[in-house]
């Protein structure tokens, strides 16, 4: 089992310069197939969760632009503005993560894809080496909201509130369970699906954490503005949305247990 920091790398908020890569999202992606397996992050300002993706495969056909591996399933908007940068950072307790950074509207990132001591060392180079747009200075990386890293838009500390306790029963009662979720979250340029039978739950600041063996998934219950909650005999959903309405994620369980005990703590 590794522990938490090496599943969800959280970096240090300044780094050193990088590249600026051509932004063709759907071409990147479809070289890093070659690459073996990587760590592959997804957010938005309320969700974040990454897996190990070994390998990463990309399809595009149609209407349909997917990079998926196992836990975690990507569906890019083909057409929304995007910037891409390759970098290295600090890692969190030494060491550095080696990664390249999707951004959208805001230099916002929203998919981070980072290399692992077992990615083909070459194949990433030459990915970079294809792409390469240009340099990047310092400033320009550090201004982008890193995918990877625990900020959130919250403008003040308060008591919880009733959709974040009720959240963090749920997730609590999903861990004890050993149940499996079902996890979709938006953010302007992809939407992110991600299967978790969490083992662990810990408090990371405003974050609270699941996490399996290669898969972790954090949310920010105080981002949460509104909950729904939709029940049927087969499943239980949670609808998550953020400032000014917007869809943050839902998650779905079908397990028995946990549907079982639900009337406990709805």
């Amino acid at each position: 089992m590794h522990d938490f920091d090496e599943r969800l790398p959280v970096s240090h908020p300044h780094g050193c310069g990088g590249v600026e890569l051509q932004p063709d999202p759907a071409a990147i992606l479809k070289a890093c197939e070659k690459a073996g397996p990587l760590f592959v992050l997804f957010r938005n300002e309320a969700c974040i969760f990454g897996s190990v993706a070994d390998p990463l495969w990309y399809l595009d056909a149609a209407n349909v632009h997917l990079a998926a591996s196992g836990a975690i399933t990507l569906n890019l908007a083909p057409h929304q503005p995007c910037s891409v940068f390759g970098y290295i950072e600090a890692g969190p307790q030494g060491g550095f993560i080696d990664a390249v950074e999707f951004c959208g509207p805001g230099q916002e990132g929203f998919l981070k894809i980072c290399r692992m001591d077992r990615t083909d060392r070459a194949c990433w180079l030459a990915l970079l080496a294809d792409f390469h747009a240009g340099s990047a200075a310092p400033s320009r990386i550090a201004g982008i909201r890193k995918t990877n890293h625990l900020d959130v838009p919250l403008s003040a500390c308060g008591a919880p509130s009733p959709a974040e306790m009720m959240i963090e029963r749920f997730l609590g009662c999903a861990v004890r369970c050993g149940a499996t979720l079902h996890i979709t979250a938006q953010s302007p340029c992809a939407r992110g699906r991600l299967v978790i039978r969490p083992t662990h739950r810990v408090r990371a600041g405003h974050w609270t954490v699941l996490s399996s063996d290669d898969t972790a998934f954090h949310v920010a219950p105080g981002c949460v503005t509104e909950l729904r909650i939709v029940t049927r005999p087969h499943l239980t959903q949670l609808i998550l949305f953020g400032a000014g309405g917007r869809f943050v994620a839902r998650i779905l369980t079908r397990d028995r247990a946990l549907l079982d005990q639900l009337h406990e703590i709805l």
